[in-house]
């Protein structure tokens, strides 16, 4: 997986990302919540880096996970698809 420049990520430390990679990045909260504005912002991947495990919500199956980490960690990013197709966050 290669994003783009122009790609949005979501992320649980978006200012990390955004120091490391140069991407646009907003924070990983609530993704039921926020789900309408992250289409308005045209978010392509989330990413979930945290030091803790968190655990993997149902919802997420109905998205590619692009990496999956094999430790505890459970580090992942997520392809939630085309900000104008994509299913809501269920």
């Amino acid at each position: 997986m290669t994003a783009k420049k122009s790609d949005v990520i979501i992320a649980t430390n978006p200012a990390l990302l955004n120091l490391y990679t140069g991407h646009k990045t907003v924070t990983w909260d609530n993704p039921g919540l926020r789900w309408a504005n992250w289409k308005e912002l045209k978010a392509r991947y989330m990413l979930w880096m945290t030091f803790y495990p968190m655990p993997i919500d149902p919802a997420e199956r109905n998205f590619k996970t692009v990496y999956l980490s094999r430790d505890e960690s459970r580090f992942r990013i997520l392809d939630i698809g085309d900000p104008e197709t994509r299913p809501d966050w269920k």
